[in-house]
Protein backbone atom coordinates (compact mmCIF):
# COMPACT_ATOMS: atom_id res chain seq x y z
CA UNK A 1 0.00 0.00 0.00
CA UNK A 2 1.64 3.68 -0.88
CA UNK A 3 1.80 6.46 0.88
CA UNK A 4 -1.29 8.26 -0.07
CA UNK A 5 -3.53 5.02 0.26
CA UNK A 6 -2.57 4.91 3.59
CA UNK A 7 -3.56 8.31 4.18
CA UNK A 8 -6.88 7.79 2.80
CA UNK A 9 -7.26 4.28 5.19
CA UNK A 10 -6.24 6.33 8.17
CA UNK A 11 -8.63 9.35 7.69
CA UNK A 12 -11.84 7.06 6.67
CA UNK A 13 -10.52 4.96 9.96
CA UNK A 14 -10.85 8.47 12.09
CA UNK A 15 -14.06 9.44 10.41
CA UNK A 16 -15.18 6.06 11.40
CA UNK A 17 -14.38 6.65 14.81
CA UNK A 18 -15.46 10.03 15.08
CA UNK A 19 -19.02 9.19 13.90
CA UNK A 20 -19.53 6.05 15.94
CA UNK A 21 -18.33 8.52 18.90
CA UNK A 22 -20.77 10.74 17.88
CA UNK A 23 -23.28 8.40 17.74
CA UNK A 24 -22.65 6.34 21.32
CA UNK A 25 -22.45 10.39 22.63
CA UNK A 26 -26.22 10.78 20.93
CA UNK A 27 -27.32 7.54 21.84
CA UNK A 28 -26.59 8.17 25.69
CA UNK A 29 -27.87 11.92 25.38
CA UNK A 30 -30.93 10.36 24.01
CA UNK A 31 -31.55 7.51 26.25
CA UNK A 32 -31.61 10.12 29.05
CA UNK A 33 -33.86 12.69 27.48
CA UNK A 34 -36.13 9.80 26.86
CA UNK A 35 -37.33 9.25 30.13
CA UNK A 36 -38.24 12.65 30.64
CA UNK A 37 -41.84 12.64 31.86
CA UNK A 38 -41.94 9.27 32.48
CA UNK A 39 -42.72 8.05 35.71
CA UNK A 40 -40.01 7.05 38.54
CA UNK A 41 -41.29 3.90 39.28
CA UNK A 42 -42.59 3.22 35.79
CA UNK A 43 -41.69 -0.90 36.38
CA UNK A 44 -42.73 -0.98 40.17
CA UNK A 45 -46.42 0.55 38.32
CA UNK A 46 -46.90 -1.77 35.85
CA UNK A 47 -46.75 -4.38 38.62
CA UNK A 48 -48.06 -2.95 41.17
CA UNK A 49 -50.64 -5.45 42.36
CA UNK A 50 -47.76 -7.47 42.70
CA UNK A 51 -45.51 -5.95 44.76
CA UNK A 52 -43.89 -8.25 47.09
CA UNK A 53 -40.99 -6.90 48.80
CA UNK A 54 -39.43 -3.33 49.17
CA UNK A 55 -35.80 -2.83 50.77
CA UNK A 56 -34.85 0.67 52.12
CA UNK A 57 -31.27 1.47 53.04
CA UNK A 58 -30.83 5.17 54.81
CA UNK A 59 -27.09 6.06 56.83
CA UNK A 60 -29.45 6.72 60.21
CA UNK A 61 -31.01 3.07 59.59
CA UNK A 62 -28.90 0.62 57.45
CA UNK A 63 -31.16 -1.50 55.77
CA UNK A 64 -34.76 -2.71 56.48
CA UNK A 65 -37.18 -4.57 54.51
CA UNK A 66 -40.78 -4.63 54.19
CA UNK A 67 -42.53 -7.25 52.48
CA UNK A 68 -45.60 -8.81 52.05
CA UNK A 69 -47.23 -11.93 54.24
CA UNK A 70 -50.60 -12.91 52.75
CA UNK A 71 -53.25 -9.74 52.99
CA UNK A 72 -50.77 -7.89 55.39
CA UNK A 73 -47.35 -6.08 55.19
CA UNK A 74 -44.57 -6.59 58.35
CA UNK A 75 -41.32 -5.01 59.31
CA UNK A 76 -38.50 -7.98 59.10
CA UNK A 77 -36.09 -5.79 61.42
CA UNK A 78 -39.04 -5.08 63.92
CA UNK A 79 -39.69 -8.69 64.96
CA UNK A 80 -42.23 -8.99 61.77
CA UNK A 81 -44.40 -6.72 63.56
CA UNK A 82 -47.11 -4.90 61.38
CA UNK A 83 -46.28 -1.96 59.36
CA UNK A 84 -47.53 2.25 59.29
CA UNK A 85 -50.22 1.64 56.97
CA UNK A 86 -49.69 5.54 56.77
CA UNK A 87 -46.15 5.11 55.35
CA UNK A 88 -47.59 2.21 53.00
CA UNK A 89 -49.85 4.52 51.49
CA UNK A 90 -47.10 7.11 51.15
CA UNK A 91 -45.17 4.50 49.14
CA UNK A 92 -47.69 3.96 46.55
CA UNK A 93 -49.04 7.77 46.23
CA UNK A 94 -45.10 7.96 45.63
CA UNK A 95 -44.69 4.99 43.30
CA UNK A 96 -47.98 5.36 41.21
CA UNK A 97 -47.36 9.51 41.27
CA UNK A 98 -43.67 10.52 40.73
CA UNK A 99 -42.27 11.97 37.40
CA UNK A 100 -39.10 12.65 36.18
CA UNK A 101 -39.09 16.04 35.54
CA UNK A 102 -35.22 16.53 34.23
CA UNK A 103 -32.33 14.30 33.65
CA UNK A 104 -28.37 15.40 33.84
CA UNK A 105 -25.32 14.12 33.96
CA UNK A 106 -24.44 12.44 36.69
CA UNK A 107 -21.09 14.17 37.76
CA UNK A 108 -19.64 12.81 41.36
CA UNK A 109 -19.71 16.44 42.54
CA UNK A 110 -23.02 16.54 42.13
CA UNK A 111 -23.76 13.45 43.85
CA UNK A 112 -22.71 14.31 46.86
CA UNK A 113 -24.21 17.38 46.74
CA UNK A 114 -27.30 16.08 46.57
CA UNK A 115 -27.11 13.21 48.75
CA UNK A 116 -26.75 10.25 46.18
CA UNK A 117 -24.43 8.09 47.14
CA UNK A 118 -25.43 4.12 47.29
CA UNK A 119 -24.56 2.46 50.68
CA UNK A 120 -21.19 0.89 48.91
CA UNK A 121 -20.56 4.13 47.45
CA UNK A 122 -20.11 6.27 50.88
CA UNK A 123 -18.06 6.74 53.67
CA UNK A 124 -19.46 6.74 57.29
CA UNK A 125 -22.77 7.20 55.65
CA UNK A 126 -22.29 10.94 54.47
CA UNK A 127 -23.78 11.76 51.41
CA UNK A 128 -25.96 8.91 51.42
CA UNK A 129 -29.39 9.02 49.81
CA UNK A 130 -32.43 6.85 50.54
CA UNK A 131 -32.12 3.96 48.22
CA UNK A 132 -35.57 1.91 47.63
CA UNK A 133 -35.36 -0.94 45.67
CA UNK A 134 -38.95 -2.69 45.12
CA UNK A 135 -39.04 -6.65 44.21
CA UNK A 136 -42.07 -8.54 42.46
CA UNK A 137 -43.30 -11.44 44.99
CA UNK A 138 -41.32 -14.04 42.76
CA UNK A 139 -38.23 -11.61 44.25
CA UNK A 140 -37.40 -9.73 40.61
CA UNK A 141 -36.01 -6.59 41.27
CA UNK A 142 -38.45 -3.90 39.31
CA UNK A 143 -36.72 -0.61 39.86
CA UNK A 144 -34.02 1.01 42.46
CA UNK A 145 -33.95 4.40 43.02
CA UNK A 146 -31.86 6.52 45.16
CA UNK A 147 -33.79 9.36 46.98
CA UNK A 148 -31.70 12.27 47.80
CA UNK A 149 -32.20 15.96 49.07
CA UNK A 150 -35.13 18.16 47.90
CA UNK A 151 -34.52 20.80 45.18
CA UNK A 152 -33.10 23.89 45.92
CA UNK A 153 -35.67 26.07 44.01
CA UNK A 154 -38.82 23.90 44.15
CA UNK A 155 -39.34 22.43 47.42
CA UNK A 156 -42.07 19.54 45.67
CA UNK A 157 -38.98 18.15 43.34
CA UNK A 158 -36.85 15.61 44.69
CA UNK A 159 -33.35 14.67 43.15
CA UNK A 160 -32.72 11.07 42.49
CA UNK A 161 -31.10 8.64 40.65
CA UNK A 162 -31.63 5.31 38.96
CA UNK A 163 -29.31 2.57 41.00
CA UNK A 164 -25.92 1.45 38.72
CA UNK A 165 -26.99 4.41 36.35
CA UNK A 166 -25.03 7.70 35.30
CA UNK A 167 -28.01 9.84 35.36
CA UNK A 168 -29.55 12.52 37.56
CA UNK A 169 -33.00 13.02 37.89
CA UNK A 170 -35.22 15.69 39.57
CA UNK A 171 -38.50 13.89 39.94
CA UNK A 172 -41.86 14.88 41.83
CA UNK A 173 -44.92 13.52 43.88
CA UNK A 174 -42.36 12.25 46.75
CA UNK A 175 -44.80 14.01 49.07
CA UNK A 176 -44.87 12.19 52.94
CA UNK A 177 -42.52 9.04 52.29
CA UNK A 178 -39.63 7.77 54.21
CA UNK A 179 -37.13 5.38 54.73
CA UNK A 180 -36.20 6.17 58.05
CA UNK A 181 -37.10 2.42 60.03
CA UNK A 182 -38.99 4.72 62.82
CA UNK A 183 -41.69 5.84 59.86
CA UNK A 184 -42.54 2.34 58.93
CA UNK A 185 -43.40 1.41 62.53
CA UNK A 186 -46.85 2.27 63.68
CA UNK A 187 -47.49 4.84 66.32
CA UNK A 188 -49.33 5.17 68.97
CA UNK A 189 -49.41 1.57 70.64
CA UNK A 190 -52.44 2.36 71.67
CA UNK A 191 -55.17 5.13 72.56
CA UNK A 192 -57.05 4.46 75.71
CA UNK A 193 -59.57 7.48 76.11
CA UNK A 194 -60.04 7.67 79.95
CA UNK A 195 -64.11 8.63 79.74
CA UNK A 196 -64.07 4.83 78.29
CA UNK A 197 -62.48 3.19 81.17
CA UNK A 198 -65.01 2.00 83.74
CA UNK A 199 -62.82 0.24 86.10
CA UNK A 200 -58.77 -0.64 86.91
CA UNK A 201 -57.71 -3.97 88.25
CA UNK A 202 -54.42 -4.09 90.22
CA UNK A 203 -52.31 -5.02 93.07
CA UNK A 204 -55.99 -6.76 93.97
CA UNK A 205 -57.55 -3.68 93.92
CA UNK A 206 -60.26 -2.38 91.92
CA UNK A 207 -61.30 1.35 90.97
CA UNK A 208 -64.40 1.93 89.67
CA UNK A 209 -64.87 5.13 87.40
CA UNK A 210 -66.25 7.37 90.71
CA UNK A 211 -62.87 6.52 92.40
CA UNK A 212 -60.93 6.66 89.24
CA UNK A 213 -62.16 10.19 88.51
CA UNK A 214 -61.14 11.62 91.90
CA UNK A 215 -58.02 9.73 92.10
CA UNK A 216 -57.19 11.10 88.44
CA UNK A 217 -56.76 14.58 90.45
CA UNK A 218 -55.86 13.39 93.94
CA UNK A 219 -53.14 10.42 92.60
CA UNK A 220 -49.71 11.80 90.99
CA UNK A 221 -49.83 8.21 90.08
CA UNK A 222 -53.24 7.62 88.64
CA UNK A 223 -53.23 11.18 86.79
CA UNK A 224 -50.00 10.05 85.29
CA UNK A 225 -51.27 6.81 84.07
CA UNK A 226 -54.41 8.14 82.89
CA UNK A 227 -52.29 10.63 80.51
CA UNK A 228 -50.04 7.24 79.62
CA UNK A 229 -52.91 5.33 78.65
CA UNK A 230 -54.34 8.32 76.07
CA UNK A 231 -50.92 7.49 73.74
CA UNK A 232 -48.96 4.70 74.91
CA UNK A 233 -45.89 4.79 73.14
CA UNK A 234 -42.92 2.43 73.08
CA UNK A 235 -39.41 1.72 71.51
CA UNK A 236 -38.22 -1.87 70.67
CA UNK A 237 -40.54 -5.05 70.26
CA UNK A 238 -39.50 -8.67 70.40
CA UNK A 239 -41.42 -11.96 69.47
CA UNK A 240 -42.71 -13.27 73.09
CA UNK A 241 -41.18 -16.32 72.52
CA UNK A 242 -37.77 -14.85 72.39
CA UNK A 243 -38.73 -12.56 75.15
CA UNK A 244 -40.21 -15.13 77.62
CA UNK A 245 -36.74 -17.50 76.59
CA UNK A 246 -34.92 -14.83 78.67
CA UNK A 247 -37.67 -13.92 81.56
CA UNK A 248 -39.29 -17.05 82.66
CA UNK A 249 -38.95 -16.42 86.38
CA UNK A 250 -40.24 -12.57 86.57
CA UNK A 251 -43.28 -11.91 87.46
CA UNK A 252 -45.24 -9.06 86.18
CA UNK A 253 -47.71 -6.59 86.97
CA UNK A 254 -50.58 -6.97 85.89
CA UNK A 255 -53.35 -4.19 85.13
CA UNK A 256 -56.71 -4.70 83.73
CA UNK A 257 -58.24 -1.61 82.12
CA UNK A 258 -62.20 -2.59 81.81
CA UNK A 259 -63.52 -0.72 79.32
CA UNK A 260 -67.83 0.76 78.91
CA UNK A 261 -68.87 -1.66 77.21
CA UNK A 262 -67.55 -4.71 78.01
CA UNK A 263 -63.75 -4.90 76.19
CA UNK A 264 -60.97 -5.93 78.82
CA UNK A 265 -57.20 -4.91 78.35
CA UNK A 266 -55.05 -6.58 79.98
CA UNK A 267 -51.31 -5.39 80.47
CA UNK A 268 -48.18 -6.97 81.81
CA UNK A 269 -45.46 -5.30 82.69
CA UNK A 270 -42.05 -6.73 82.99
CA UNK A 271 -38.58 -5.00 84.84
CA UNK A 272 -35.85 -7.01 83.05
CA UNK A 273 -32.59 -5.33 82.75
CA UNK A 274 -33.31 -1.86 83.87
CA UNK A 275 -36.02 -2.28 81.19
CA UNK A 276 -39.81 -1.94 81.05
CA UNK A 277 -41.48 -4.48 78.83
CA UNK A 278 -45.23 -4.53 78.46
CA UNK A 279 -47.05 -7.52 77.03
CA UNK A 280 -51.21 -7.14 76.11
CA UNK A 281 -53.85 -9.02 75.73
CA UNK A 282 -57.63 -8.43 74.92
CA UNK A 283 -60.55 -9.54 76.30
CA UNK A 284 -64.42 -9.18 76.96
CA UNK A 285 -66.19 -9.68 80.10
CA UNK A 286 -69.10 -11.47 80.39
CA UNK A 287 -71.80 -9.40 79.64
CA UNK A 288 -69.99 -7.32 76.87
CA UNK A 289 -72.08 -5.48 74.29
CA UNK A 290 -72.05 -8.26 71.18
CA UNK A 291 -69.91 -6.42 68.59
CA UNK A 292 -66.94 -6.58 71.42
CA UNK A 293 -66.15 -10.32 70.47
CA UNK A 294 -65.46 -9.83 66.81
CA UNK A 295 -63.59 -6.60 67.79
CA UNK A 296 -61.23 -8.91 70.47
CA UNK A 297 -61.20 -11.68 67.22
CA UNK A 298 -59.54 -9.00 64.80
CA UNK A 299 -57.20 -6.82 67.39
CA UNK A 300 -55.56 -9.42 69.33
CA UNK A 301 -53.19 -10.06 66.05
CA UNK A 302 -51.69 -6.98 67.11
CA UNK A 303 -50.66 -8.01 70.49
CA UNK A 304 -50.74 -11.81 70.93
CA UNK A 305 -46.85 -12.65 69.57
CA UNK A 306 -45.33 -9.74 70.77
CA UNK A 307 -43.53 -7.84 73.69
CA UNK A 308 -43.15 -4.23 73.27
CA UNK A 309 -40.27 -2.51 75.35
CA UNK A 310 -41.54 0.99 76.69
CA UNK A 311 -39.92 4.24 77.11
CA UNK A 312 -38.68 4.24 80.68
CA UNK A 313 -41.16 6.83 81.47
CA UNK A 314 -43.99 5.06 80.73
CA UNK A 315 -42.95 1.87 82.23
CA UNK A 316 -42.13 3.78 85.75
CA UNK A 317 -45.36 4.90 85.65
CA UNK A 318 -47.26 1.46 84.60
CA UNK A 319 -45.23 -0.66 86.87
CA UNK A 320 -45.23 1.35 89.95
CA UNK A 321 -42.83 1.02 93.10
Amino acid sequence: MNRKSLKIVSLFILIVIVVLSGVLLYRKYTDAERVRGQYTFANVRQDIKDIGKIVLTTPASGEVTIYRAGDTWRFKEASDYFVNMKMLSNFYTMVNGSVIISVQKAMPDLLKHHNLLAAGESENGENMGTEVAVYNSEGALLDDIIIGERNDENAAYVSARPKGKNYIYTISNVGRFSGAAQAWIPYPLLQIANPHINSIETDNVKLDRRQLTKLTYDSVRIGKMMDVLTFLNYQGIVKKTDFFANVDAVSPKEIKFNMIGGLVYVFRIYYVDDYYWLTIDLAADQIAHKDIIPFVRDNQKYFSDWAFQLFDEEGEILYGE
